[in-house]
């Protein structure tokens, strides 16, 4: 099994591969993942070197694995979950930077913003002046940018489910998509049944079966040594890379 914590960013890649050709070979990939996002792109790449590495593919969410970590998802034959499993909305994310730290920031969020910012600024002079003081925080580049990230979200998760071996019709793959990209707020939570319902290949696996007490007590442990989900942890069957 490969364990993935953290955000998915490109510099993640050879770590990632690393941990596959660490893990022996005979059956499925399992991957348990944990993220809040990350880039949308570099998740694709991501799917493409599981499915091309092994015919059978398995996500674990023990926890949350959001936007990035959700079209991820969609390259699994199985998506294993249980009550405490959540998955979230396919908005992608813009990484930003100040003062040598780093955040993440929804970019339907950004655009949103700034669509709201220029309607207030054509009401009034104090709006003008106060739109201008709050879009100092967002330039040019970054607003298009996010537009860009959103106009690409589709054609990448449509594009990760066509890497299954046996993928859904044109016409779910469009249902589906347009559903996980129906929600407003970036942090909502899809839990296991209304993935199911919106047609992920959705396995519940029962909060007090033995077998979610093991994926549950191997999650816990990071939990307990890293605190936060901005610690990048890429473990396979022997090595182990950890960025704090």
């Amino acid at each position: 099994m490969v364990v993935f914590w953290g955000p998915i960013v490109e510099f993640a890649i050879t770590e990632f591969v690393d941990a596959i050709l660490d893990t022996p070979k005979g059956g499925p990939l399992d991957i348990m993942l944990t993220t809040t996002g990350g880039q949308s792109e570099v998740a694709f790449r991501m799917a493409s070197i599981c499915r091309s590495e092994r015919e059978d593919v398995r996500i674990i969410v023990p926890d949350s694995a959001y936007s990035a970590g959700t079209i991820l998802a969609l390259a699994a034959d199985k998506i294993l979950m249980s009550s405490s499993s959540t998955l979230g909305p396919i908005d992608p994310q813009i990484r930003l930077s100040e003062k040598g730290l780093f955040a993440w920031m929804p970019a339907k969020a950004m655009v949103e913003a700034v669509k709201n910012l220029q309607e207030q600024a054509q009401a009034n002079d104090y709006a003008l002046r106060f739109s201008i003081t709050m879009l100092g925080e967002i330039n040019a580049i970054l607003y298009q940018t996010a537009k860009n990230a959103i106009a690409r979200t589709k054609p990448l998760a449509t594009g990760v489910f066509k890497l299954r071996s046996n993928p859904p019709t044109d016409e779910q793959i469009k249902e589906i998509v347009e559903a996980l990209q129906e929600h407003s707020i970036h942090s909502a939570t899809i839990y296991h049944q209304e993935a199911k319902d919106i047609g992920l290949p959705v396995e519940y696996i029962d909060l007090s079966s033995e077998q979610w007490a093991q994926v549950w007590r191997l999650h816990t442990r990071y939990v307990a040594d890293y605190k936060t989900k901005d610690v990048l942890v890429i473990e396979g069957h022997r090595l182990s890379h950890v960025y704090l």
